[in-house]
């Protein structure tokens, strides 16, 4: 039996085998194929004259594995290429203002050499200029090196004075950041035991560790280096009932009738986040409005009866008639049709009013996929509405003093 095809069909069932089977990413998961993939790209740079783009795809092509041959090949086969990638790295090296772009740039230089592919004048001299930048960064505050950061080989760890301003812009970083994970106090409590670590190093970041405010999950970090510290600190943090790692928030209001010497005591221990009126409130009204939309069926509807259309018009034509292939067209038609199509979507609009710390009402308009909203009430940060402790809106300075003061000085 012949089966007719109009062309159009055929076109389509075509496009869309070839999309099943180019549609898959093309990234080799070998190791040696992600070096040559690289290495190709590298290629393609080279040709456009792109010194940045040369280095960054060998600097890949040197992280994907340890294929030194097929680097030196593309090294001897591209004439001009190591030229242009040292090139690039010595604009690297000058321009840097990331601690972490500089570093992966002498690691990689240190694989080149180790590997046998960079001669040793050539490393030795991008080595000074590395340790050079990295010494002038770190003293003007364009590389911002912390502990943090991997400082093998850059030059800094030979020098006291270097190492005391790494110690500094540390130990800054870890109390102003709220992010425990961003903080790394692992990283400075392993400086801090190191043996080659200066006494006054040391010192320098135990007299800094009230202002830290260490967080429970820190604390077996510090027990390492300061055990009398980190045992004060769990003390505080269990009568507390705190894992330190939020600051406490207290309504500025409050906060402004407690004396001075109340305020510093607290803070000694505990983080504070002092909140303006505005940025407070509670719940007073909601109101709601269901916005959803059912889907929508007519593109795919009328994507099957053209195509079903134009087939039996056709087969008449032709004398060439299936049922099937009517019911295929048809189908396929559909398909094509639904891309018109919109499916249902839920939708519901939010309007609350919140009385502000101030006494003020503000209006705060959401849109959710749900049909649940806050409860009239409720405590809520303004205009996020992100929801807050019941007690955060009904506290006083009695109740703080009671929770924080006093059991800060036990």
């Amino acid at each position: 039996m012949n089966l007719w095809i109009p062309k159009p069909y055929i076109s389509i069932l075509t496009w869309l085998a070839a999309a099943s089977i180019f549609g898959c990413s093309t990234y080799p998961t070998d190791p040696a194929g992600q070096t040559a993939y690289y290495l190709e790209l590298a290629s393609k740079a080279l040709a456009n004259n792109d010194g940045r783009a040369v280095r960054r795809n060998i600097d890949h092509a040197v992280w994907s594995s340890d294929q030194t041959e097929q680097l030196r090949k593309f090294f001897v086969d591209k004439r001009g290429a190591l030229q242009a990638y040292l090139a690039s790295t010595q604009e690297l090296i000058v321009s840097a203002y990331n601690p972490n772009s500089i570093i992966e740039a002498r690691q990689v230089l240190e694989k080149l050499y180790s590997s046998g592919l960079l001669d040793q004048k050539v490393y030795a001299d991008l080595q000074t200029q590395i340790e050079n930048r990295c010494r002038l960064g770190n003293e003007d505050g364009s590389l911002a090196f912390r502990l943090a950061h991997d400082l093998r080989g850059l030059g800094l760890r030979e020098s006291n004075h270097q190492m005391g301003l790494i110690v500094e812009r540390s130990l800054k970083w870890a109390a102003e950041s709220t992010v425990t994970s961003k903080r790394q106090i692992g990283k400075i409590m392993t400086y801090a035991i190191d043996a080659d670590t200066p006494a006054e190093h040391k010192a320098r970041i135990e007299s800094a560790l009230d202002s830290l405010y260490i967080t429970a999950d820190e604390l077996p970090y510090v027990q390492k280096a300061f055990p009398a510290f980190a045992q004060r600190r769990q003390h505080i943090l269990e009568r507390l009932g705190s894992s330190g790692a939020m600051p406490v928030l207290v309504r500025r209001p409050v906060w402004n009738d407690l004396a001075q010497s109340d305020k510093d005591a607290i803070q000694k221990h505990v983080r504070i986040e002092v909140l303006p009126e505005s940025s407070y409130g509670t719940i007073i009204e909601v109101q709601s409005a269901d916005r959803s939309t059912a889907a929508t069926h007519a593109g795919a509807v009328a994507g099957s009866s053209i195509a079903q259309l134009a087939y039996i018009g056709r087969s008449i034509k032709h004398d060439h008639y299936s049922p099937w292939m009517q019911i295929g067209l048809g189908a396929l038609g559909a398909m094509a049709g639904s891309a018109l199509d919109s499916p249902a979507q839920k939708r519901y609009e939010f309007r609350y009013t919140v009385k502000l710390g101030d006494g003020e009402l503000a209006h705060i308009e959401r849109v959710s996929n749900t049909p649940f909203h806050h409860s009239v009430g409720t405590c809520v940060r303004a205009p996020h509405l992100k929801v807050l402790a019941q007690s955060v809106c009904e506290q006083t300075a009695n109740q703080i003093k009671e929770k924080l003061l006093i059991k800060a000085k036990e």
